[in-house]
């Protein structure tokens, strides 16, 4: 079961579709109705907003005797990143960061520019980063996580709006029929091209989704379970009709976690690609 406040499932045990117990953040409907709408065409500024930080500052406490390697590859050539000296942050904007923790710990990061600093997207939620800002200087490092942080909600989202596959929820005959109904009604599927949001409450429950490949309905399920860091993928199966409908292809989206300023706020995103 999802657990809330007052060790509540998701639905609250009151049966009722009330909107105090709505699992996405909006409908579906409403989704697909907005891509559906025609866009207003969007005026960019022409002047590039300054950055707040001019500079960043690396350093480390995860493993504080062993040596941090940090690196990025610009054409075909690699270039490494001081972890003594600040560095330039716009020559770190957007580019794809190795960063290697001792022997144990490596990880991928890249800085995007926000409003209030700079945000940092990593593809791990084992390691998190620490950030403070002083003198237009971002101090950067990292730290184990605890498990006191923990992401709110996850998004769903396509990196191709043609994307060849959707998923539809199973039912699953052992759980009740609030959580069944629940899910059923707020998040019957995953299909592109619309980025689907859904609050990140704890279950050990197999969320089951069965693929379809255009029109074709597979044997295929991808299994989904939520915890601290988020939705996540636990395990794919095959349905019982196995016989009946051809096996399906195993793809799993990759998952990144952004940490906005004041790392308050953390943004999950499962995208298919």
């Amino acid at each position: 079961m999802f657990l809330g406040k007052n060790n509540e499932n998701i639905y609250g045990y009151t049966g009722k579709r009330t909107p105090s117990y709505n699992f996405a953040s909006s409908s579906l409907q409403s989704s697909y109705k907005k891509t559906m709408d025609t866009k207003k065409p969007v005026i960019k500024d022409e002047k590039q907003k300054e950055l707040l930080v001019k500079s960043v500052m690396f350093s480390q406490t995860y493993e504080p005797n062993s040596e941090l390697v940090l690196f990025f590859e610009k054409d075909t050539e690699i270039i490494n990143i001081s972890t003594t000296e600040p560095v330039d942050v716009l020559t770190l904007i957007h580019q794809n960061i190795h960063c290697k923790i001792g022997e144990n710990v490596m990880f991928e990061f890249s800085l995007l520019p926000h409003e209030k600093g700079v945000s940092i997207k990593s593809n791990s939620f084992l390691v998190h980063p620490i950030s403070k800002i002083q003198d237009e200087t971002l101090s950067l490092c990292f730290s184990v996580c605890n498990g006191k942080i923990k992401v709110v909600e996850t998004k769903f989202s396509f990196k191709n709006p043609e994307f060849p596959f959707y998923y539809k929820y199973e039912k699953n005959p052992n759980y009740d029929d609030i959580f069944n109904d629940f899910i059923e009604s707020n998040l019957p599927q995953i299909k592109p091209p619309s980025n689907i949001t859904v609050p990140s409450k704890h279950t050990q429950s197999n969320i089951s989704y069965r693929q379809f490949i255009s029109y074709i309905k597979t044997s295929s399920l991808m299994n989904f379970k939520v915890d601290s860091s988020g939705w996540y993928i636990d395990s794919f199966s095959e349905a019982e009709d196995k016989n009946e409908n051809p096996n399906g292809i195993i793809f799993r989206p990759l998952p990144s976690w952004t940490w906005h300023p004041g790392g308050q706020r953390i943004e999950h995103t499962l995208q298919f690609q």
